[in-house]
């Protein structure tokens, strides 16, 4: 029985699959099947040689745009970043979606994204304020860079070398983020 169920879920999933080059559908589907009616010829226990079996299987169609929804998820995901960081590395390949609720009486379902990317410091966050490091030494400028949440590394250079702390001019001071 559950052979065939699946077996007829897949013809009719099949079946509205064509659906899909269709532009107004979209690009997505996601497939829910219920078998609503079992019926079989054999009663439990009995030994039959052949038997009968009649089933009736709901399947639910959700279609939703692929390139639309990868937008509205990297807005939401823009949207809830810090303000300290901004959002890179989201591709709409990245996307993982899957089907949490729909209601067919209603022509409605909600999908759960998950969106890949990463947040990073944005270059403009107070704590790279060169005015901050004014005078500081070597070992202090990287203990106090270093202790930023999201900094992997930092690396200083003073030009002339023989120097041991940073310029008094925060104008003199280069922050470079790579």
């Amino acid at each position: 029985v559950a052979a065939y169920a699946k077996e007829v879920a897949g013809q009719a999933s099949e079946t509205l699959k064509k659906l899909l080059s269709r532009p107004e559908v979209g690009s997505g589907v996601f497939f829910k099947e219920q078998v609503v009616r079992r019926e079989t010829t054999a009663k439990v226990g009995e030994s039959q040689p052949s038997f009968d079996v009649t089933l009736a299987v709901h399947v639910e169609a959700v279609f939703y745009d692929k390139d639309a929804l990868a937008l509205v998820a990297e807005s939401a995901l823009r949207a809830a970043a810090p303000a300290d960081k901004e959002v890179r590395g989201i591709t709409a390949d990245g996307l993982q979606v899957e089907l949490a609720a729909s209601d067919a009486t209603a022509k409605s379902a909600t999908l759960s994204v998950t969106v890949p990317g990463e947040a990073v410091l944005k270059e403009t966050n107070q704590a790279f304020n060169a005015e901050k490091l004014i005078g500081m030494s070597v070992e202090d400028v990287q203990r106090e860079l270093g202790s930023i949440d999201g900094v992997k590394s930092v690396s200083v250079k003073i030009t002339p070398a023989l120097l041991k702390r940073l310029a008094n001019l925060a104008v003199q001071i280069d922050i470079i983020f790579e």
